[in-house]
């Protein structure tokens, strides 16, 4: 199975580990330093093995004489063991194996029954070696239970002192599995917030020259390199941006004094119908060259915030398009039952109502009305409408739903300057009929 692409996951996946495995091998360490103290010989575990296995053999034959019945586990044990040895006392009654026993143990009479297990030295040539007694409930009675020569390896010896330490084995997984949980929810916790902070960082960039960059020395060294190579790159593109922008404002202004005078000269063309056709199209170039003026406008500066009346600029906007509305036989209406006050550009928000009614007006049919709602400007007509597969499009420039006048940049401009107050344009089916257009604010934008 594949981890996941995650940096913090694999990182608290392999701490965890980590831990767990320098955890698991101190332990080991320190525990085969505690059983190897001195001499290695001198642990008693293995020896308390032994005593075991003796003890669940001890038995009394069918004459009631002490035996030790034949099992696997000691045959085993004296199988791999050639030194080992053992005597089983019960009264005057005793049951001995193995090679080298040391004298009888006479220190031991007298005390079976009255000690649990002791360990003794015993001699054996030249050697002192260590010998094991035990007192043992078996199903023969009570019985002493005397052995040597057991010598066990240290992963044995580890083995037989982890096997009957149970209360201390549970509790050290339980510390196990607590540091290893600890590790799996506080790494990613220490990779992952300083890499949501960047990108909320990079979320509040708005895009304007000069605007929000990501906080480079406030971020950990890993991501430094990342978040100067972010604001260089934002540096350039912001570049490019502005030089785009001085071009077209350069190019719309060097335009407007040659459409002024070609709208002064054609007042000379004496042929009435095509004066009339020369001015409607220079009218047109002109519109265009003020939209691309204000778009250059929009996105070339921050906006001047304040608070803004939506009913106010709602009945400003329908009171200069009255007399367009007037001409194009449009009945213009406004709906504002109370004051609505958002924070924003009043210039921006002005601008991006009088191209949304100037729309409407020219392709919405007999009745345009604009509504004005708590977070909302709507305009809506009775005209044709515009196909769901095109509302979209039409926000982009030069976009247009259908034939007429018009360069496409009316609601590319509403776009815009609602992007720039945080807000959405969304178009959708008016009732009866026709579009309707919705200027959408956040809740931060609206005061109450």
């Amino acid at each position: 199975m594949r981890l996941p692409r995650s940096i913090t996951f694999r990182a608290s996946v392999a701490v965890a580990c980590l831990t767990a495995v320098l955890l698991v091998g101190v332990t080991v360490l320190l525990i085969s330093v505690l059983v190897t103290i001195g001499d290695p010989d001198k642990s008693p575990e293995g020896s308390k093995y032994a005593a075991r296995i003796l003890r669940d053999a001890v038995d009394r034959d069918a004459d009631g004489r002490l035996i030790l019945k034949a099992s696997k586990a000691l045959a085993a044990l004296e199988a791999d063991r050639p030194f080992f040895w053992y005597v089983v006392r019960a009264g005057d009654e005793a049951v001995s194996g193995g090679p080298a026993q040391p004298p009888a143990g006479a220190w031991l009479q007298g005390w079976a029954g009255r000690i649990d297990h002791a360990q003794f030295e015993y001699v054996v040539g030249e050697r002192r070696l260590l010998g094991y007694a035990a007192s043992e409930e078996t199903r023969a009675g009570p019985v002493m239970i005397e052995l040597g020569g057991v010598t066990f390896s240290l992963v044995e010896e580890l083995l037989f002192g982890f096997g009957h330490n149970t209360p201390l084995i549970v509790a050290y997984g339980v510390f196990l599995l607590l540091v290893m949980i600890a590790a799996v929810w506080a790494i990613p916790r220490l990779i992952a917030r300083p890499v949501h902070a960047m990108a909320g960082a990079a979320e509040a960039i708005d895009g304007l020259p000069a605007g929000r960059r990501l906080p480079a020395a406030q971020a950990p060294a890993e991501l430094r390199p990342l978040a100067g190579a972010f604001n260089r790159a934002l540096e350039r593109i912001d570049a490019a941006a502005q030089a785009q922008r001085t071009f077209l404002s350069n190019a719309a202004h060097e335009l407007r004094t040659p459409l002024t005078r070609m709208r002064m000269r054609l007042e000379r063309v004496r042929d009435v119908g095509l004066r009339a056709e020369l001015i409607a199209d220079v009218q047109r170039l002109s519109g265009i060259v003020a939209t691309l003026l204000h778009l250059a406008r929009l996105s070339g500066q921050p906006l001047a915030r304040a608070r803004v009346d939506l009913v106010a600029l709602a009945r400003m906007v329908v009171a200069e398009q009255a007399p367009a509305a007037l001409a194009a036989d449009t009945e213009l209406a406004l709906e504002a039952p109370r004051p609505v006050i958002v924070t924003g550009s009043e210039m921006a928000l002005r601008l991006a109502l009088t191209n949304l009614v100037e729309n409407a007006v020219r392709h919405g049919g007999r009745l345009v009305t604009v509504s004005v709602a708590p977070g909302e400007i709507a305009v809506t007509d009775r005209g044709a409408g515009v196909p769901e597969a095109l509302r979209a499009e039409v926000m982009k420039p030069f976009a247009r739903a259908g034939a007429g006048a018009g360069a496409g940049l009316g609601l590319a401009i509403v776009a815009q300057v609602m992007a720039l107050h945080g807000g959405t344009v969304t178009i959708g089916e008016a009732e009866g009929g026709g579009a309707r257009v919705s200027l959408l604010f956040p809740k931060e934008a609206s005061v109450p």
